[in-house]
């Protein structure tokens, strides 16, 4: 399925992200289709994106137009060219224990701490592929008062 960013509605006959993650089935694509020049950001929705929990799942960030992966080997030089960020910058909460990050997905799993949050999270998930994909978070402290954001955490076996 193509996506748009996350502005995008059920009514208005296009796919976000967003709808994209919350209607997964196993081995989707999700593919990108924003118009316009890039790159793009795509902020990321209060509360985060749904975790990413069927099988063989691929986000494709190379599939927008003018992205494209590295042609260099590890010694060379990276020439990849991303187009889509997930942007999770917005602090307007201060994700104080027991509450979540407004710009992630809270972790509240095993191994991981009561603030700990994910722009991407994969649960139980096998065979999940994510590519092409720039991850723009605010800093954090890894506290209370300010929770760990990952870009991408595997959680519970994911792989």
């Amino acid at each position: 399925m193509d996506t748009e960013d996350n502005s995008s509605t059920v009514a208005d006959g296009k796919t976000s992200l967003l709808e994209a993650l919350q209607g997964q089935q196993p081995g989707d694509t999700i593919r990108f289709a924003i118009p316009g020049a890039g790159p793009h950001r795509i902020k990321t929705p209060v509360g985060g994106y749904p975790l990413v929990t069927q099988d063989g799942i691929t986000i494709d960030g190379y599939s927008q137009p003018g992205a494209k992966p590295n042609t260099r080997d590890i010694l060379s030089g990276n020439d990849a060219v991303l187009a889509i960020y997930l942007d999770s910058t917005d602090d307007t909460s201060s994700g104080d224990a027991g509450q979540p990050d407004p710009s992630s997905t809270r972790l509240p799993f095993s191994g991981h701490g009561p603030c700990e949050n994910a722009i991407m999270a994969v649960h139980g998930a096998d065979h999940v592929r994510i590519k092409g994909l720039g991850f723009l978070a605010r800093r954090t402290e890894g506290s209370r008062a300010a929770p760990s954001i990952y870009c991408v955490a595997l959680v519970d076996g994911a792989g």
